[in-house]
């Protein structure tokens, strides 16, 4: 059984699963499966001053059309989104870089931060396998949980040492109370052994 997700292939055997990506490959033992989380986060494609600075190149537009039109609106748009592409830019380093204030990184995330989902399937004996889906694609990752399976145990034979002592024991009760001679003993004692 495979599960074909946008970012890989999940590979679904009788004893193992494996995740196959550009070239990679992850595999574990299905009793190795652990806890899956599906988890939805937000993340920002670049670090926040560089949106400062685009944003900033962008306002030039703007003050050029006030020039050339003669528009006060012009200006003062443009004017606004230099001070926010300022605040942007500083904010970030100066917040973020030496106070550990993640206000400008929050404010951003909410404007032009993407969603991703991440798929965490833990192994309890080694390496967990961590890939990323589509929205859409959540319904097939939680049902990796139901893939895990319990470790077959085998069940050993009784020992054959055992079984071969009890019966030169009771070959020996037979040869005690005379139901079998001193030789039909030896002989069967050396078939058993």
């Amino acid at each position: 059984m495979d599960i074909q997700f946008e970012t890989g292939l999940l590979k679904v055997d009788e004893d193992s699963i494996s995740l196959q990506w550009d070239g990679n490959n992850v595999s574990m033992y299905r009793w190795q499966i652990g806890k899956v989380d599906v988890v939805t986060s937000k993340e920002l494609k670049h670090q926040p001053w560089i949106y400062g600075f685009r944003l900033g190149a962008i306002s030039i537009i703007p003050f050029i059309l006030a020039f050339v039109v003669d528009s006060s609106t012009m200006s003062w748009i443009a004017a606004i989104m230099m001070i926010v592409a300022v605040f942007i830019f500083f904010g970030d380093l100066v917040l973020a870089g030496l106070f550990g204030i993640e206000i400008v990184r929050s404010m951003l995330m909410n404007i032009v931060g993407r969603e991703f989902t991440e798929v965490r399937i833990q192994n309890t004996d080694g390496q967990d396998i961590n890939f990323y889906i589509l929205e859409e694609e959540k319904s097939k990752a939680r049902s990796i949980a139901d893939l895990r399976k319990e470790k077959a145990v085998q069940i050993k034979e009784p020992i054959q040492q055992e079984n071969t002592i009890s019966q030169i024991e009771k070959l020996h009760e037979l040869k005690e109370k005379g139901v079998i001679t001193e030789e039909e003993f030896n002989r069967k004692k050396s078939e058993l052994l």
